[in-house]
């Protein structure tokens, strides 16, 4: 499973990562991830889940207690799109994520990876 906190970006615009302030050692992320009052990581875990459970063409690669490797499958050609995604305690309380959506093959996304960590945050909803 790879490591957001000490991986590294590639050169490529292929990629999306959302984490905490300071989580990431050697990435500088797009954004900072939102925080989920009154929920511990376990918790943000299972709803999360739930709300991304009818994704199509995405399978579950690694589920480790606070840590998930995902691969979702373009729709046209089948190309795997690879997602990790790490539940965390926030500094303020309540829970936070870390998550790095990245292209397998290709240079350009077209913005595929950041809409998808979007559309997954909007489905997840009840932020602080």
């Amino acid at each position: 499973m790879l490591n957001l906190k000490t991986m590294t970006l590639p050169k490529t615009p292929n990629t999306y990562l959302l984490a905490p302030e300071g989580y990431c050692q050697n990435a500088q992320p797009n954004g900072a991830a939102p925080v989920y009052a009154g929920k511990t990581p376990a918790q943000l875990k299972v709803e999360f889940v739930r709300a991304i459970e009818n994704e199509s063409r995405l399978s579950v690669l690694e589920d480790e207690e606070f840590c998930m490797e995902l691969r979702q499958r373009t729709p046209l050609v089948g190309w795997p799109d690879y997602i990790s995604v790490c539940f965390l305690e926030a500094d303020e309380g309540g829970s936070t994520l870390a998550i790095y959506s990245r292209s397998k093959y290709g240079r350009k996304d077209f913005g595929v990876n950041r809409k998808r960590i979007e559309r997954w945050l909007d489905l997840l909803g009840n932020k602080s």
